[in-house]
């Protein structure tokens, strides 16, 4: 079901936050490869973000872009964290998150485990190596599944890892639970020193 703030006209959506009146929608640029700094505060990157197929949201509300083979390039595809610090639907950065790097294969999708937050599974459509019209005996297209468990940015894990227990508190609370705002109230709420 579609939240009653997205408004469909033909086949694209817009998202009205505070009416739901099409009149008063507001419509803005999230990340474009040229306007949005890219890995600001981490090392540069020399890739373009030129291709964006789909997006993904992980358990704190963070949006990653994932595109088809990008640069003009045959293998795979990149995954761009989006960084929109003050949620105005503008991202104020994008870091370049990871590259398939696989052979004649786009990705084609990403989830977040709902169960073990740090885990993220991305669908990986025809890859040379394994694609059935390629390889006789081939696996056809395939899903990778990732754990961040041991990547170096801890702190990130680390909050990714505690929205396994803010569905509870936000019973607890009385709050809806799966809202970014009520994440964030959680998060700052007293009860939630005992669960961290």
């Amino acid at each position: 079901m579609v939240p009653a703030r997205w408004k469909r006209v033909g086949r694209r959506w817009f998202w009205c936050p505070e009416t739901t009146s099409l009149d008063n929608c507001i419509v803005r640029v999230f990340a474009d490869d040229v306007a949005t700094p890219k890995n600001e505060g981490f090392a540069p990157t020399t890739a373009e973000m030129n291709s964006p197929d789909n997006l993904a949201k992980d358990a704190l509300g963070n949006i990653y872009i994932i595109e088809d083979s990008p640069n003009s390039s045959s293998t795979g595809g990149d995954i761009w964290f989006a960084r929109d610090a003050d949620n105005d639907g503008v991202a104020e950065s994008v870091d370049h998150f990871l590259s398939l790097r696989v052979d004649g294969s786009e990705a084609t999708g990403m989830i977040f485990n709902p169960v073990f937050p740090e885990e993220f599974a991305i669908a990986v459509q025809h890859p040379d190596s394994t694609d059935l019209s390629n390889v006789p005996d081939g696996l056809g297209d395939a899903v990778w599944l990732f754990n961040l468990t041991h990547a170096e940015n801890q702190g990130f894990v680390n909050q990714l890892r505690a929205t396994r227990h803010l569905a509870s508190l936000a019973r607890l609370m009385g709050l809806k639970a799966g809202d970014t705002s009520t994440s964030r109230e959680c998060l700052m709420h007293p009860q939630w020193e005992k669960h961290r």
